[in-house]
């Protein structure tokens, strides 16, 4: 795991556990939970494999409200990644005159958040974070074929069509803002992590092998805005 990540994670822990003793003797707790929408832009790895840099998600939230201005919070969500189809580059020996590799990597799935809020002085804001667990699905669509030789008549052709899948449980961190709009509706705004694993199509023209399916875990940023509708 990468070190900012660690760190992410660390401070989070400590937010939620700083926020649970300072609150847990001060006031009666009650349960409240709702739906939620949420719309962002990604960056880092996320932008680069999808070539697209937006998010739309929905989820259910709850929170264990402690002293007057701070809660314990949560959410399942599921979240969509756009994508975009880009062409991958033809590699030795494939002739790029005859061949065309086209891929679109598309990323969906379901994250767990737990963390903790708190209210900024007196204002209507509170400040927010905490620790998240994505587990979201990699797919990557592969088309076109790959030619080596001259001329498509005494070029050896591989056919490339597949959509190899990765699904895997990364862990993550988030921190933001949150206020309330009326008695039933919120909004926050939050940066976060984004993992997966992020699956690749290798032919066997680049690899002198069998095509197979490879992964390399990723880490990406969003930065999101979510409405909440209590229930």
């Amino acid at each position: 795991m990468a070190p900012i990540l660690r760190t992410a994670l660390a401070t989070a822990i400590a937010f939620v556990l700083a926020g649970t003793g300072l609150s847990a003797q001060e006031a009666p707790s009650t349960f409240g939970g709702g739906i939620k929408a949420r719309f962002g832009v990604d960056s880092g790895n996320v932008q680069k494999d999808t070539n697209a840099n937006k998010m739309l998600g929905a989820g259910f939230s709850f929170n264990y409200n402690l002293a007057k201005g701070s809660a314990i919070i949560g959410e399942l969500t599921y979240t969509q990644f756009s994508s975009v189809t880009f062409p991958n580059p033809i590699q030795a020996p494939a002739n790029p005159a005859l061949s065309g590799d086209m891929r679109r990597n598309k990323l969906s799935g379901f994250s767990m958040r737990l963390g903790y809020r708190r209210a900024i002085g007196e204002t209507e804001w509170s400040w927010q974070a905490g620790v998240l667990m994505d587990r979201l699905k990699s797919r990557q669509e592969v088309s076109g074929q790959l030619a080596v030789g001259a001329t498509i008549g005494t070029a050896v052709i591989e056919s490339l069509v597949a959509t190899p899948e990765s699904t895997k449980l990364r862990p993550g961190a988030f921190a933001g803002v949150y206020t309330n709009i009326s008695s039933d509706i919120s909004v926050e705004f939050n940066v976060l992590t984004v993992g997966y694993s992020q699956v690749n199509w290798v032919p066997q023209t680049y690899s002198g092998q069998t095509a197979a399916a490879v992964s390399t875990n990723r880490t990406g940023l969003a930065l999101e805005c979510a409405f909440g509708f209590r229930f």
